[in-house]
């Protein structure tokens, strides 16, 4: 009797853990956290790479396309259940839905701030336009 209670406990503990990736309520918003990481990792690059090679290196933003890419092999692409806009200056908007932010061999660049969401969770990924440092905050 206690021997087939402690292996069906076993068995349920099993099945749990097994299951918690599908039942957890959270996944969206660990989801939101890996796509800011992804999008601060590509805009570090841009900034490096810029620095490295002295020359101008540009991350394109196409806010209608949901698409963020230095080039086309490294083009994160957002799904369509998060929301994406940006702030930024004049500089770096090309057209309403898409900005291009410059990074130069010194470090600078046009600067600003992307904004993505999903249900009431928000990330901001903000970029000085002086020193070139990228941090996401979660909000």
């Amino acid at each position: 009797m206690l021997l087939e209670m402690i292996l069906a406990i076993s068995i349920f503990y099993l099945l749990i853990t097994l299951s918690w990736p599908w039942l957890n309520p959270n996944k969206s918003s660990a989801n939101l956290d890996g796509y800011a990481n992804k999008i601060t990792t590509l805009l570090r690059n841009a900034r490096i790479l810029s620095i490295k090679n002295g020359h101008d290196v540009i991350a394109n933003i196409d806010i209608g396309g949901k698409k963020i890419f230095i080039n086309e092999s490294d083009a994160i692409f957002l799904p369509e259940d998060i929301g994406v806009e940006i702030l930024s200056s004049e500089s770096c908007q090309i057209s309403s839905f898409y900005f291009a932010i410059i990074f130069r061999p010194d470090g600078t660049n046009c600067g600003g701030v992307i904004r993505i969401w999903r249900g009431g969770r928000f990330f901001n990924i903000k970029i000085n336009w002086l020193t070139g440092a990228i941090r996401a905050e979660g909000e």
